[in-house]
């Protein structure tokens, strides 16, 4: 004898209610991914004309953005950058006169890289605006051509009473241990006015390379 399952009319309403709601919370949890990423996405501005174009603009621009003034791993040329979400790109291109440019590289590959956290010797000081100053003029000539890259980079995360909250980091990069412990301790020598924690690890190179804001490290900043 063959028996034949027929499902209730409210089993059948119960597995479509199901799968309508499965569908609905999949098509909500799609649309936020999207917004998400697209929130979070950020395009890079070149600046040819050093930072002084970018005075202006960074009054401006809420955070959160990223500055970095870079030698790559090959060539001398020293290059400022903001990365900033998508959706302020084209205001900060048309205010300042940059161009987009896809991202680059300073890591030397398999080569030995290290860097540090800039923060302030004492309450009176502000690191921030002494690394803005000496931006200006830091020397780089000893940075080699080919193999060693250095980014210096201010990640802007949130608003804070009267500025900004930002972290100050250096990455340095280069074949050899000794050659990147080398630049790195004479850009220490040139940024004597603040306190240098030493980093190194995945942890610290993955923070420089995704821009991530670390609250535990910020420091105040006041554009004069």
């Amino acid at each position: 004898m063959t028996v034949v399952f027929t499902p209730s009319i409210d089993l059948a309403l119960g597995v479509l209610a199901a799968l309508v709601l499965s569908g609905i919370v999949f098509l909500i949890h799609r649309t936020y991914h999207r917004r998400r990423v697209a929130a979070t996405q950020y395009r890079v501005v070149e600046f040819e004309g050093g930072i002084a174009p970018l005075q202006n603009a960074l009054r401006s621009l809420n955070p959160p953005f990223t500055m970095e003034v870079a030698v790559h791993q090959l060539g001398r040329d020293v290059h400022v950058y903001l990365a900033v979400p998508s959706a302020k790109a084209d205001w900060l291109i048309q205010e300042t006169g940059g161009k987009e440019v896809t991202d680059y590289n300073i890591y030397h590959p398999g080569g030995a890289h290290i860097g540090g956290t800039l923060m302030t010797k004492s309450d009176s000081a502000n690191c921030i605006d002494v690394f803005m100053q000496l931006l200006k003029d830091l020397d780089f000539s000893k940075v080699n051509e080919v193999g060693e890259g250095v980014v210096f980079q201010l990640v802007f995360g949130q608003r804070s009473r009267g500025g900004w909250t930002g972290n100050v980091r250096v990455l340095v990069s280069a074949p050899t241990p000794y050659q990147a412990r080398e630049i790195l301790s004479d850009l220490e020598q040139e940024l004597s006015g603040c306190r240098w924690t030493e980093e190194k690890g995945d942890d610290f190179i993955r923070a420089v390379t995704y821009r991530k804001f670390d609250p535990g490290k910020g420091m105040a900043w006041k554009l004069s």
